[in-house]
C-alpha cells in the first residue's frame, strides 16, 4: 500500500536514513500513483519517488508499481496478490543483505560478510575499552572491580583484580593503563597490573591520554582539566553541559566533544598550552525514531580523519567535516558505552555494552590518541 514518506510524524527522514544505515536483509514493495496527496506535510507521490531512489541506490531488493491513482486502496487491492507472492517468493531461504549493491559510497568502510561477533561475554557491565600499543583489548567489569586482558589466543583473563569503580580506561606512551577510580582519581597499571594512584582527588568520568598528557572529563562540575603524566593539574575547559564523551582529531589540533543529551557534537581547539578554546557546534547527529537525545556514549578516530562515534541510533561515521555518511548497526539491542580500535593492523573496532564485548574488522586503520598526531588526507565534498 502507499508509503507516507512525508513530514507526518518523521516519515520524511526516512529516505535520507535508508541511504544511510548499513544495510539489512529486507525486501521492499512500494506502490503509490500520481495523483495521491500533495498537501502541507509533503507530496506523496514525490516522497515514493525518493524512497524508491534510495532503497535501489542502497541495493536493496525492491520492487514498485505506480499507476495514476489518489490516496485510497484501490489499485493496492488489485495488485496485493502479486505483490505477496513477490515478497514470499524464494522463502524459506533467508533474504539476502542488499544483493542489487552497485554504486560505492563515499565513506566504505564495510567489508562483505564480516559482522560483530561476541568476544567476551557474562560480565555485570563491561566497559571502558582500551587497546595498547600492539592492539591487544582491555577492558573493565566496572561492577565486579576487574580489569580485563583479551591475549592473542581470544581468551579473556583478569589483569586487575579489585579495582574498585573503573569507569574509563586509556593506555599511556610509556606502556601504562591509565583509568578513572571511583570518580575521584587517576590511576596507572603497570605490565603487571600494579596499580600506582597518580592523582588522589579529582572529580572524573573520563579521560583521553594523548603523547603529552590526559585530559580528564568532570561531569559533575561541569568542566575539563589537562593532567601531565606527573599528575599536575590545570584547568582546560569550563563546560555548561556535560560531556559525555571525548577525542583528538586525528591531527590532534581539535577535541571531539559528545553529548549523550545533544543531537550535536562540538570541537574545541587544543591550544599551545592544553586548554581547549573556540568551542563551537561541529557534527549533526541522527537520532532514534522519536526519541529526543543522541544517547552519544563514547568515540574513536581512524587515519582517515573519519570519527565513529556510538550513539542510540547505531555507530555514526562522521567524516573530517562532521557530515554522517554511514552508520553501523549496533551489535545488541541495548546501550553501547564504549569503543576502541585495536587488533595487530588496528583495523578490529571493539563495543562494550551491557555485559558482553564485541568486535567486527573494517576497512578503517584506528588511530591511537597516545601516539603522536597523523596528518589525514584533505577532506572532500
Amino acid at each position: 500500500t502507499i508509503g507516507t514518506f512525508v513530514g507526518l510524524r518523521g516519515g520524511d527522514a526516512f529516505p535520507v536514513l535508508v541511504r544511510k544505515f548499513e544495510p539489512r536483509p529486507l525486501r521492499v514493495f512500494l506502490q503509490d500513483g500520481s495523483n495521491d496527496l500533495n498537501i502541507y506535510a509533503g507530496d506523496w507521490w514525490q516522497a515514493n519517488q525518493s524512497m524508491l531512489s534510495a532503497l535501489t541506490w542502497a541495493g536493496y531488493d525492491v520492487k514498485h508499481v505506480w499507476g495514476e491513482g489518489g490516496h485510497n486502496t484501490k489499485h493496492s487491492s488489485a495488485i496485493m496478490p502479486d505483490a505477496l507472492r513477490w515478497l514470499w517468493r524464494g522463502y524459506p531461504d533467508p533474504i539476502a543483505v542488499a544483493p542489487n549493491r552497485k554504486v560505492e559510497r563515499r565513506i566504505d568502510v564495510l567489508i562483505p560478510d564480516s559482522g560483530w561477533r561476541e568476544v567476551s561475554p557474562g560480565h555485570e557491565m563491561a566497559e571502558a575499552p582500551a587497546c595498547n600499543a600492539s592492539g591487544e583489548l582491555f577492558f573493565c567489569d566496572s561492577k565486579a572491580g576487574r580489569i580485563y586482558r583479551v591475549g592473542d589466543d581470544g581468551k579473556t583473563r583478569i589483569f586487575a583484580d579489585q579495582t574498585g569503580r573503573i569507569t574509563s580506561l586509556a593506555f599511556g606512551p610509556n606502556g601504562n593503563l591509565w583509568g578513572c577510580k571511583d570518580g575521584k582519581q587517576i590511576v596507572q597499571y603497570n605490565a603487571e597490573g600494579k596499580e600506582t594512584v597518580v592523582i588522589a582527588e579529582t572529580k572524573c568520568q573520563s579521560l583521553v591520554t594523548l603523547p603529552n598528557g590526559i585530559y580528564i572529563n568532570d561531569q559533575s562540575t561541569p568542566a575539563l582539566r589537562w593532567s601531565s603524566y606527573e599528575g599536575v593539574l590545570k584547568s582546560a575547559l569550563d563546560l555548561a553541559e556535560p560531556v559525555s564523551a571525548m577525542t583528538p582529531t586525528a591531527d590532534q589540533a581539535f577535541m571531539h566533544l559528545l553529548s549523550a543529551t545533544s543531537q550535536s557534537t562540538a570541537h574545541a581547539r587544543i591550544a599551545a598550552d592544553q586548554t581547549l578554546e573556540y568551542r563551537q557546534l561541529f557534527g549533526y547527529l541522527h537520532l532514534p525514531y522519536l526519541r529526543p537525545n543522541s544517547g552519544a556514549s563514547a568515540v574513536v578516530v581512524d587515519s582517515e580523519g573519519r570519527s565513529y562515534m556510538a550513539t542510540a541510533a547505531g555507530i555514526q561515521v562522521l567524516d573530517q567535516l562532521g557530515r554522517v555518511h554511514l552508520i553501523l548497526n549496533s551489535p545488541t539491542a541495548g546501550a553501547l558505552n564504549g569503543l576502541a580500535f585495536g587488533g595487530a593492523r588496528r583495523d578490529t573496532l571493539y563495543v562494550t555494552a551491557g555485559s558482553s564485548v564485541y568486535s567486527r574488522t573494517l576497512k578503517a586503520k584506528g588511530l591511537a590518541t597516545f601516539e603522536p598526531p597523523v596528518e589525514p588526507p584533505k577532506p572532500g565534498l
